[in-house]
């Protein structure tokens, strides 16, 4: 029996939610919310799906309508607004008389005539969308979904006619197909990740061979390549897939985000800087992109360092120092560029320095802790704090994640590749005593690796 098909309207990539502090998360990964809740949950429902991306205009509003005339189901997730999602509602509303269910996150407010209709509400305090997050949210779907496909449209429950008959449309079966495949096409991205590194490499490239060959494939699906072939292929391959897109796509904001951002992560270090610097002054500064640049800075400072160019040297470390601190500025919450200072600033070694290294180091353990409090998905958190804590000076808490780590266990803190620089940050610090606590933090760390 032929799965049924299921048209998903929603956001994607990371949008904010317009909430106050305290009320909910300040962004969602909807793209994350989508992989690990909204499919698996129409999965297990029984449908083969293929969403809208909002973001794009991915289809055109003739293919637009036919989805959302003839599939089986539309699921719409509300939770933050969204003119076009609304509209398309509508549109299911008046042509079929079931089969439209409203989704949205338990913190989301409706606009008025919306607010009076029924829909599916999921949990989600967490907007980073970890595994648990995720399993709760996909269970009130499986859920609530079912009924609510049941039951009469508003538009049907008042003005009574005839709805439209899908087994009248000629390209029906063409349609179901088309799922059916992006559906294959969704199993095979997934997949990549369970894959040794080589053969990740090898299925990226075909994926990407075989997206080429269907010629006909929403722009989300092209999309959403982007970066698997970043992760598993390699920057090049980005650069090369980007230029093959058609103008339209090639010139979609965040496909020019991502070419820059692939081209910066060329092994030609100034050509990376430049094309850093062309992001950040075409599409403005985030912590991500300052942080990148200073990375980038950074190596430049290195190379010079260790071949003798006291000024250039210097001109580099001042170039990675200033791109760390924009974008310490640019997101408070971001840790990244943050953690990459102290060390810097003592480098420097200015009057000052020293001081706003240990300030910037105590900060950073608070961003760290907050992230950890937000989502467990970031790999590189507890060791950054690990060390935060150490070039702080912050003897007692270092003692506290030592606790930490004894109960979660030392691969989690990635204990091998961050010890043998936790001694030299110990001789750091100002105060023996605080030396002595933390040479004593570092030989319990050493017996727990």
């Amino acid at each position: 029996m032929a799965r049924k098909t299921c048209f998903l309207v929603m956001p994607f990539r990371v949008k904010p939610t317009g909430l106050e502090p305290g009320e909910g998360p300040e962004t969602v990964d909807f793209d994350r919310l989508f992989r690990l809740a909204l499919e698996p949950a129409l999965h297990e429902l029984g449908y083969d799906v293929e969403r809208a991306d909002q973001d794009a205009g991915a289809l055109i509003i003739k293919e637009m309508i036919e989805r959302l005339a003839y599939s089986d189901l539309v699921v719409a997730d509300i939770s933050i607004p969204n003119g076009n999602v609304y509209y398309e509602v509508g549109i299911r509303h008046a042509c079929r008389d079931r089969g439209c269910v409203m989704v949205a996150a338990d913190w989301s407010a409706q606009l008025f005539d919306v607010d009076q209709m029924r829909r599916v509400v999921y949990p989600l305090a967490d907007g980073a969308v970890s595994e648990a997050a995720a399993e709760a949210a996909k269970k009130a779907l499986v859920e609530g979904i079912p009924a609510l496909a049941a039951g009469l449209s508003p538009f049907f429950d008042t003005v009574k006619h005839a709805p439209v008959d899908p087994e009248g449309f000629e390209g029906l079966e063409v349609f179901r197909e088309h799922t059916r495949r992006i559906n294959e096409l969704l199993s095979r991205f997934k997949a990549i990740d369970e894959y040794p590194e080589e053969r990740a490499k090898t299925e990226a490239l075909a994926l990407r061979d075989d997206i080429n060959k269907m010629g006909e494939v929403p722009d989300y699906v092209r999309k959403d390549l982007i970066p698997i072939l970043r992760d598993n292929a390699g920057w090049q391959e980005v650069v090369e897939y980007i230029q093959s897109l058609d103008g339209t796509l090639r010139e979609d904001r965040w496909v020019e985000e991502q070419r820059l951002l692939a081209m910066s992560d060329s092994g030609d270090v100034e050509l990376a800087i430049g094309a850093l610097e062309q992001l950040i002054e075409k599409h403005g500064g985030t912590a991500e992109r300052w942080g990148l640049l200073g990375g980038r800075q950074k190596r430049l400072w290195r190379r010079y360092r260790d071949e003798g160019d006291e000024k250039m040297a210097k001109k580099k470390l001042a170039a990675a120092i200033s791109a760390y601190q924009a974008g310490m500025r640019a997101d408070l919450n971001d840790y990244y560029p943050s953690s990459n200072l102290p060390a810097l600033l003592r480098e420097r070694g200015r009057r000052s320095d020293p001081e706003r290294a240990r300030f910037i180091s105590a900060l950073v353990v608070e961003q760290v802790e907050r992230s950890l409090k937000s989502s467990d998905n970031d790999e590189w958190a507890r060791p950054t704090l690990l060390g935060a804590a150490f070039d702080a000076g912050d003897a007692t808490k270092a003692e506290e994640l030592a606790n930490r780590i004894e109960d979660e266990g030392a691969v989690k803190w990635k204990l091998e590749s961050t010890l043998a620089d936790l001694r030299d940050r110990a001789k750091l610090a100002d105060d023996p005593e605080v030396v002595e606590r933390l040479d004593e933090v570092v030989e319990r760390l050493e017996d727990l690796a």
